[in-house]
């Protein structure tokens, strides 16, 4: 049997099957979907706020809003870099395109900063002074100095009425002492945070007087303006209300607030 030879020497035969064994391998590479390279982590950043976001003995971060944001980006397809630091550093970081995301409510340089996406949980605002103070509205505050986080923008009715003094402090731990040491009338803050904070100092809720129901507020999802990509955001979207259709978002907060 003869075979027939191009002009390199090779058969016709085993020219042809490694010319259509090329053909189809460049067909099927135009067909099947191209792995695109690995996205970097989002990086997700945290109030260092209890119960929402803290670091444990090993440095890493676990609280109401850091385990919520990993588990949104994780259900979304990403991986996620959590930092845990002050309120006012976590906008900065997401004005400058630092991090990517943050879970608060609605401030102006949070919105300047950033895009929200989806809410995440509801805050209910409140005020409270020591064992045996009572307010009913904003008016009962007159002339009272109220201490409040710094960066923290509850409500604008109360941030607006001049005749309420305001005290900024760094953190809510501060608040409580320098409610106790009678340097303050009364403290504005979230609630869950407050009895957080109030449970842990070993202290007991009746130590406060009444609360004082400023206002409910939702926490969203905040997408940095300078790094805000479409299709992601599309996806954690997506990865919020399944979260929340499913319960795994409530499990979460009902996991930090169980008890207080």
């Amino acid at each position: 049997m003869f075979r027939v030879k191009g002009q390199d020497g090779m058969d016709i035969d085993r020219q042809r099957r490694t010319w259509t064994r090329g053909f189809l391998a460049g067909a099927l590479g135009l067909l099947l979907p191209q792995h695109a390279a690995a996205r970097p982590p989002l990086k997700l950043a945290v109030m260092s706020v209890l119960p929402l976001g803290m670091v444990d003995a090993t440095g890493k971060p676990f609280g109401m809003y850091a385990d919520m944001g990993v588990q949104v980006v994780r259900d979304a397809g990403f991986e996620a870099e959590v930092a845990v630091v002050p309120l006012p550093r976590a906008i900065a970081l997401l004005a400058a395109g630092q991090s990517d995301l943050l879970i608060a409510f609605q401030t102006k340089p949070i919105a300047d900063a950033a895009i929200p996406l989806y809410y995440v949980a509801n805050v209910d605002v409140i005020i409270a002074g020591l064992r045996g103070s009572s307010f009913n509205n904003l008016s009962d505050l007159h002339g009272k100095t109220v201490g409040q986080q710094r960066g923290a923008d509850y409500d604008p009715r109360f941030s607006g009425d001049s005749a309420i003094k305001k005290y900024d402090v760094t953190d809510t731990p501060h608040l409580l002492r320098m409610l106790m040491a009678g340097r303050v009338d009364a403290v504005i803050a979230n609630a869950n945070t407050l009895l957080y904070y109030l449970k842990s100092a070993g202290m007991s809720r009746d130590q406060l007087g009444s609360f004082m129901l400023v206002r409910r507020r939702q926490s969203w999802l905040w997408y940095s303006r300078k790094t805000y990509e479409e299709a992601t955001a599309l996806k954690l979207k997506a990865a919020l209300r399944r979260m929340h259709a499913n319960g795994e978002l409530d499990a979460i907060y009902q996991h930090y607030v169980q008890g207080l």
